[in-house]
């Protein structure tokens, strides 16, 4: 790449940033960018940092351009950095939540597969429910444990979730696990109240937006609403942003979607479970996929609450 291809290269990506949604923006990669000296050093964790959500469609075309860009200085750290957002992009697309848990043992037994279809999705469940041992659950129940972002009376019932679990009564563990999920959300959004957070309508219709590209923004927004709390976390979520925005989707899309044509998911659906709509999550699959999602809205809420403390101290 000649010195003219690389100015006109990062004036695609400035150009390209300033089309992200704030809450999306991520002010470590800006700066970064702005020395064009670094921008081969830091491009992989650029690009580990962005979604390919509807919202920054143009943003994600140049992301995949950009990986596919042979630098012989890139270092080690950021081809390690595209390694990983192309692995969380195949997770997606196999619909598996294991977004904070990155393996080369897993990517490389993953790595045939391009989409989930009928005639493989019970290869890949095999592969991912291998992966997910007995102490690989037993490892999550501890960090659930230690954690001080949800009641604490919340800890016995997510101790007998996954002591049906491992007994492989499936129906009673995602049946406990779906009624946990929403008031889970509300423990974090209560402790971002405690903490002074005041609720952001703007920040919660962008994230609405990249979320529903095909709806339009409701006229009106409640505040005591699950699905719009969890739309509000994404606004403070720093670290790790990309694994974030994932994370939020496949919960607010999938977890708590209302489209009918979920109905016999092979998905948790969370509000079909609770109102006696769908019948068929009495599976490890749908059982491992609700202990993911819970584990997930924990780590967020960690997550959150070390922002809230490092703020408090500067």
């Amino acid at each position: 790449m000649d010195s003219n291809d690389y100015e006109e290269k990062l004036r695609e990506i400035r150009a390209a940033l300033n089309r992200i949604p704030k809450y999306m923006e991520n002010p470590e990669f800006k700066k970064a960018i702005e020395n064009t000296q670094r921008v081969a050093a830091v491009l992989g964790n650029m690009v580990v940092a962005i979604s390919q959500s509807e919202a920054v469609k143009a943003f994600g075309r140049l992301a995949e351009q950009l990986s596919n860009i042979k630098l012989p200085q890139l270092s080690e750290e950021a081809k390690e950095g595209l390694e990983n957002y192309h692995y969380l992009n195949k997770l997606e697309s196999l619909q598996w939540p294991l977004y904070f848990w990155v393996s080369k043992d897993l990517m490389k037994e993953l790595a045939p597969y391009t989409s989930i279809s009928e005639e493989n999705e019970d290869e890949i469940s095999t592969i991912v429910c291998k992966f997910c041992t007995a102490e690989f659950i037993d490892g999550l129940l501890v960090d659930w444990n230690n954690s001080t972002v949800m009641d604490r009376k919340r800890i016995p019932i997510l101790q007998e979730a996954i002591s049906l679990y491992n007994s492989e009564l499936y129906y009673g563990c995602v049946s406990i696990l779906a009624c946990q999920l929403n008031g889970i959300i509300t423990d974090i959004y209560n402790m971002q109240r405690a903490y002074g957070k005041e609720f952001d309508l703007e920040d919660v219709k962008r994230a609405y937006q990249s979320f529903n590209p095909q709806k339009k923004v409701p006229t009106r927004i409640k505040k005591d609403s699950e699905k719009t709390q969890l739309l509000w976390f994404i606004s403070d979520a720093e670290e790790g942003l990309m694994y974030w925005i994932k994370s939020i989707e496949y919960i607010y899309n999938i977890i708590l979607t209302s489209e009918d044509s979920m109905n016999q998911s092979s998905h948790p659906c969370r509000n079909k479970i609770c109102h006696g709509i769908q019948l068929n999550f009495g599976t490890r699959e749908h059982a491992l996929k609700s202990i993911l999602t819970i584990d997930m809205m924990i780590r967020l809420g960690e997550n959150l609450k070390h922002i809230n403390e490092n703020n408090a101290e500067n």
